[in-house]
Formats: C-alpha cells, sequence, structure tokens
C-alpha cells in the first residue's frame, strides 16, 4: 500500500513533475549555477587558508551569484504561470502558496478514494510508516549551525586582516569597508536565494528518498486536518 502511495505521489504530486519538468533548461541551470556557487565559495575559503587570496578571485562569484538570482526570478516567474494552468493564483513574491498545496492534497485525496485507502485509520497507517521508514533511513546530521560559525569565524577574521593589512589612509579604509560591505550584502542575498530555493524546490527529482517520504507525510496530515473523513 505504501509503494502505491509513493509511486503515485511521485509521478503525480511533486513539485518537479507537477511544475519543473515543463522548464528543464531553466530549473537545470539554476542547479549548475547554484553548484558553482557553492564551489566558488569553497575556493575563495581555500585561497584565504592557503593565504593566496586576491580580490579578483572574488570576481567570479559574484558573476555566479547574479546568474543564481537571476535563474532563480525566472523560474519562479515560469512557476508562477504554471500553477495558473492549474487554477492557481500567486499570491506575493513566490510562486508556492497555500492553494498550490491545497491542489496537492486534492490529487492525493482522489488517489486514495479511487483506491480505498480514504479512511482515517488507513491514512494515519500510512503516516506511520513513512515516518518509520524516514527514521530507519536516515543519516546523521554532521553540520550544524554551531559547526558551520567555529569554522567561518576565523576566517572571516583572517579574511579581514588580509584585506585591512595594506590599507595606509582613512579614506582607503573607508573605501574598503565599503567594498566589504557590498560583498557582505552580495553573499546575503545569494545565501538568501539559495535557502528560499531549496524551500520551494525540495521535492524535485534530486530530492532525496527520505525528503520525498516526509513531503508525502505532511500531505496526508493536513488531508486529516480537513472535513472529517470516514
Amino acid at each position: 500500500m505504501l509503494h502505491k502511495v509513493l509511486k503515485f505521489y511521485k509521478a503525480e504530486v511533486m513539485t518537479y513533475n507537477l511544475i519543473f519538468r515543463y522548464y528543464k533548461g531553466t530549473y537545470f541551470s539554476f542547479w549548475i549555477s547554484y553548484w558553482l556557487f557553492f564551489i566558488a565559495i569553497l575556493l575563495i575559503y581555500f585561497s584565504i587558508v592557503l593565504k593566496i587570496f586576491t580580490f579578483w578571485i572574488l570576481v567570479p562569484l559574484m558573476i555566479l551569484g547574479a546568474f543564481l538570482v537571476g535563474s532563480f526570478l525566472t523560474i519562479n516567474s515560469k512557476a508562477k504561470k504554471k500553477v495558473l494552468e492549474y487554477g492557481i493564483q500567486p499570491a506575493g513574491f513566490l510562486w508556492k502558496t497555500d492553494g498550490y498545496k491545497s491542489y496537492q492534497v486534492d490529487l492525493l485525496q482522489g488517489f486514495l478514494t479511487n483506491h480505498n485507502i480514504q479512511s482515517e485509520a488507513k491514512i494515519k497507517l500510512l503516516i506511520d510508516y513513512l515516518y518509520k521508514e524516514i527514521e530507519d533511513n536516515k543519516l546523521p546530521s554532521f553540520v550544524t549551525p554551531s559547526a558551520f560559525l567555529a569554522l567561518f569565524v576565523p576566517l572571516w577574521i583572517q579574511f579581514i586582516t588580509y584585506v585591512f593589512k595594506g590599507v595606509s589612509s582613512m579614506e582607503m579604509a573607508v573605501a574598503t569597508t565599503m567594498g566589504l560591505a557590498v560583498i557582505i550584502l552580495i553573499l546575503i542575498a545569494s545565501l538568501n536565494i539559495i535557502k528560499i530555493s531549496f524551500i520551494e524546490i525540495k521535492d524535485s527529482v534530486i530530492s532525496s528518498k527520505i525528503q520525498m517520504m516526509r513531503d508525502l507525510a505532511k500531505l496526508l496530515e493536513d488531508l486529516l486536518l480537513r472535513s472529517p473523513i470516514s
């Protein structure tokens, strides 16, 4: 029963098949730019550690950041047009709304009804199975915010020290500070785009099976919160 529901969810309800498979070029351009941006950050990190950093290294990062933002804006715009075809009115900047989630729940409910799995007891059983599978298959998380900060803070201090080493006047210090502020703003904007994008398309083609099961469980829980199910 669980396999049947998962198969339907993956084929008919997942966001990739509902939205992004119609814009594969833009979709994969976004992910390519994302990974290139991530690699560029790593290269900058190692250039600072190895003390071979120059400001020219930031140029590819800024270009990739701009391309990443542009790719996200493009795919967000196309997704808005696609959900309109499903009779869903986008609200606000992002294409994904409560109406879209409700549409996914409707698709799932129709499938469960057609296969006589619509009772509350069976849906709860499916949810229990899903969470058990998630628990049995999940991998331990080795990356935590505290670990990230522990790595980032010393790196940032070293970077600032390197940047201001050659500053010899107040005018140069002001210009350098403003330049750093611009770099920080670009990084913050790019990282926010990445965060939003992961939230919006986390159930895409590259999502793990665990994430797919987690998303399905949430939709089933939303279904239970609707009008009483027999």
